[in-house]
């Protein structure tokens, strides 16, 4: 019996914090109405919130119209510590502090290209340890580019990484909560619980900055998949054997096909498209004139192999081979798309070409009712947007909406913020409304 009111008592503490936070001020009463909980019930437990430092006072609140004594009001003790968001990269490695709600307090960025993971993970907790400890660390959320097993703490595809335990190092070191997650993952619950889309919505938040991958929210949820690979979208398929680029396509140190104006391979590896041919959404090549595409008689071309599509990073690279007097900055390659450089503007298209390909995929497959880009290069050349759409076929334009991520930077440690704030509220199974849009009580 103990157990069961022990239970409830836990799922009442956890249903009275969700109000709190969403209303952002509010009282017992509204408290108790909102959540069925009655009134006595909502003023002990308050008692022990407020005693807890989970919950502050903050002025009263107006009374009704039959008049009487003013409500109490009630606010999140935003004051009661912050959590960590860490965007480990392939190139650069962001730090991001904030408050339970999200609002940030400062960020950091260092370059991390041809560094040693050990020491990657020695200067994460070098930059922790020297954050002003005014405030409580609450928690560590740690975003890569990977395929990440939750359970394990594990994550694939991500040199270097696999042979450490991050979770457990940081964990040890600064008794809090730690846990890994792909960052495309965060993305989406970025676009979930900050942008307030509908509780049940499906929706793909797809990401372009080091990997091209999907976070995906299945009824408010986010989905991973039986191994944690439903993101992985980034791949997609091509005869083995058939060649990866046109003649004058490069390979570049990722590994992916990059472009250069005499040819390149498309999202689905088939040759992209020279002037009077152009690929469609799905990655196939649409006949030129004179040539049929996929004519009836062609012999199975054998076993079908991956071809990676071709992320910021992958085309950042392939600039900088392209025209030397690197690295290039995503600013930069926006400037010079907006200036026509030939050999820019083809990289850029084989790069849309690309994502339209794996939209095309992710519309057809999961019939999301949105799917937001979340790319640094689309949200510097807003056109793009329209170029996605245009290259998808009307039946999809028509029946998924196509946006992008804008006026935000790390909105995967911004995720990373709502994953830790759900987990230390208890309220995992419930939608906090994430945002700095709070009755903030300090400065």
């Amino acid at each position: 019996m103990q157990e069961v009111k022990s239970r409830v008592q836990a799922e009442n503490e956890q249903r009275i914090l969700l109000e709190v936070f969403n209303r952002k001020l509010t009282s017992r009463s509204q408290i108790a109405s909102a959540s069925g909980i009655n009134k006595a019930t909502v003023s002990a437990l308050v008692a022990d919130l407020l005693a807890a430092g989970l919950l502050r006072e903050r002025g009263q609140g107006q009374s009704t119209q039959l008049g009487g004594r003013r409500p109490t009001l009630l606010t999140i003790n935003w004051d009661l510590g912050y959590v960590v968001s860490v965007g480990w990269g392939k190139t650069t490695l962001d730090l991001l502090f904030a408050r339970l709600n999200g609002a940030v307090l400062t960020t950091a960025q260092f370059p991390i290209s041809g560094m040693a993971a050990t020491a990657v993970l020695e200067l994460i907790v070098a930059q922790i340890a020297a954050y002003p400890r005014h405030q409580r660390l609450l928690g560590i959320v740690v975003a890569v580019p990977a395929v990440v097993d939750r359970e394990r703490s594990v994550a694939t595809g991500f040199p270097g990484l696999a042979a450490l335990d991050p979770v457990g190092a940081l964990a040890t070191r600064f008794r809090v909560p730690v846990s890994l997650h792909a960052a495309a993952d965060l993305a989406a619950i970025y676009v979930r619980d900050f942008q307030r889309r509908g509780a049940g919505e499906d929706l793909v938040c797809l990401s372009t900055t080091d990997a091209v991958a999907a976070g995906i929210i299945i009824g408010g949820e986010l989905y991973t998949g039986y191994r944690h690979t439903a993101g992985a979208v980034g791949t997609l398929a091509r005869p083995r054997g058939a060649a990866a680029g046109r003649t004058g396509g490069t390979t570049n140190r990722s590994g992916e096909a990059s472009a250069r104006p005499g040819g390149t391979a498309d999202a689905s590896g088939e040759a992209s498209a020279r002037p009077g041919g152009t690929a469609d959404a799905s990655g196939e090549v649409l006949a030129r004139p004179g040539r049929a595409a996929n004519q009836p008689g062609e012999g199975c071309p054998g076993p079908l192999v991956g071809q990676p599509v071709t992320s910021e990073l992958a085309l950042r690279q392939a600039v900088a081979q392209s025209l030397g007097d690197g690295p290039y900055t995503t600013a930069a390659i926006a400037q010079l798309a907006t200036a026509r450089n030939p050999v820019v503007t083809a990289l850029v298209g084989d790069f849309c070409r690309g994502l339209a390909a794996v939209i095309f995929n992710l519309a057809t497959v999961l019939g999301p009712a949105r799917i937001v880009v979340n790319s640094p290069l689309v949200a510097a050349m807003p056109r793009l947007l329209g170029e996605l759409r245009n290259l998808l076929p009307t039946a999809i334009r028509t029946t998924v909406t196509l946006t992008a991520v804008t006026g935000v930077d790390h909105c995967e440690l911004l995720g990373g913020c709502s994953v830790m704030a759900h987990a230390l509220l208890g309220v995992a199974d419930n939608r906090l409304a994430m945002g700095a849009t709070v009755a903030q009580d300090t400065q």
